[in-house]
């Protein structure tokens, strides 16, 4: 029985060298994967965006005013979860390691599950608690936009729930934080080198709703750290976007 107690605790065992990257060929890797994941993504997505405004009838955004339209975000999204798992799966096959192995996608048991769920419902609650004392917007404007230009709400959750968490958790949390924390680095810099990038990533946002994504990103990396689990990483991920795409909606409907 302890046993079992034990092994729901950890998630299961981290693939060790030389199964696993080095830490700079890590960094490598995964900044070839955002290079390709906004280059090309954004190559693609743009007259992919053209395409569907045509057929749509309607307008093509000015491309100033692209990051904000709803469209754009959930072709970009799409384009670019597929380009980062086309990538991560060439990398870790090259290991010789399976890829749900490499980047530790199983979930670990139901109450390490239930109390890191309890313990996001805490972070958001400080986060929003903050955000309204220091007087500023609980929605950021670009959610409001993106809301609002969606087209399909179908579509939108289907980008901000599903899409994007599990893509930007298998590079950063699973990848990145994977070739860190095996190394001598250790799971400290796993936390901060997943966390930093991912915010970064965060353009649309001002520097206060970065700095907000930076603290999820070192939840997030926690989180992934304590249980060995990406694939609840991914699940932190999409219930905190859930939350964020409530909210707006709220917003939405009192205005």
């Amino acid at each position: 029985m302890s046993g079992e107690a034990g092994e729901a605790t950890s998630g299961f065992a981290e693939v060790r060298a030389p199964e696993t990257y080095g830490p700079w060929l890590t960094l490598g890797l995964s900044a070839a994967c955002l290079v390709l994941m906004m280059g090309v993504g954004t190559a693609v997505s743009v007259p992919a965006v053209w395409v569907l405004c045509s057929l749509l009838g309607r307008p093509f955004p000015p491309l100033r005013e692209l990051q904000g339209d709803g469209l754009f975000l959930v072709v970009a999204t799409a384009v670019s979860a597929a380009i980062t798992i086309a990538f991560l799966a060439a990398a870790v096959a090259f290991r010789r390691v399976r890829f749900r192995d490499y980047l530790n996608l199983r979930l670990p048991g139901w109450r390490d599950t239930a109390r890191w769920c309890a313990f996001l419902a805490l972070f958001l609650a400080a986060s929003d608690l903050t955000t309204v004392s220091l007087g500023r917007p609980l929605v950021q404007p670009w959610m409001a936009s993106i809301y609002e230009d969606a087209g399909s709400l179908v579509l939108l959750a289907l980008a901000i729930l599903v899409l994007a968490p599990f893509h930007e958790e298998l590079l950063f949390r699973g990848f990145l934080f994977k070739g860190i924390e095996c190394s001598r680095w250790g799971g400290a810099a796993a936390i901060a080198l997943s966390a930093l990038p991912w915010a970064l990533l965060h353009v649309q946002y001002d520097v206060y709703g970065m700095g907000l994504i930076l603290a999820e990103g070192v939840f997030l990396g926690v989180c992934r750290l304590r249980t060995k689990s990406t694939g609840l990483a991914i699940l932190m991920h999409g219930l905190a976007n859930a939350v964020a795409l409530i909210e707006t909606a709220v917003h939405a409907d009192l205005n």
